[in-house]
């Protein structure tokens, strides 16, 4: 019980919530999509391969969370608590860039959560 604790619980509550909406967003924007994939196609495909890459999503969205932690580690651990000041353009280049790095933090948080869960359990217990 206290593994369970010190991982799956280990985050603070705001950032899990956050987190978890972030990555519901990501399942709406990646459901569409395949969904209006399948609709435009001309070749039709097996409703099991469907199913699967809709649990994926889903699994992707319940782990985000921790595949985030695991990246915000990491960025801490090597620049700090250091502020960034940068102009109008730059600053729509970085969100850019953001959206990207949390995009592929979604779609392989099946890979990189368990790194940020052996951080929590350490860093927890």
């Amino acid at each position: 019980m206290d593994f369970i604790h010190s991982t799956f619980l280990g985050l603070e509550n705001r950032y899990h919530i956050r987190n978890l909406i972030i990555g519901a967003l990501f399942v709406i924007l990646s459901w569409g999509v395949l969904d209006y994939s399948l609709a435009a196609a001309s070749v039709s495909i097996e409703d099991s391969y469907i199913y699967i890459v809709k649990a994926y999503f889903v699994v992707c969205a319940l782990l985000y969370p921790y595949s985030k932690f695991a990246y915000d580690w990491v960025w801490d651990f090597l620049f700090g608590e250091s502020e960034w000041f940068v102009g109008g353009l730059l600053l729509l280049i970085v969100w850019y860039f953001k959206l990207i790095i949390r995009l592929m933090l979604y779609t392989l948080s099946i890979f990189i959560a368990p790194i940020g869960l052996i951080i929590l359990y350490f860093e927890n217990r």
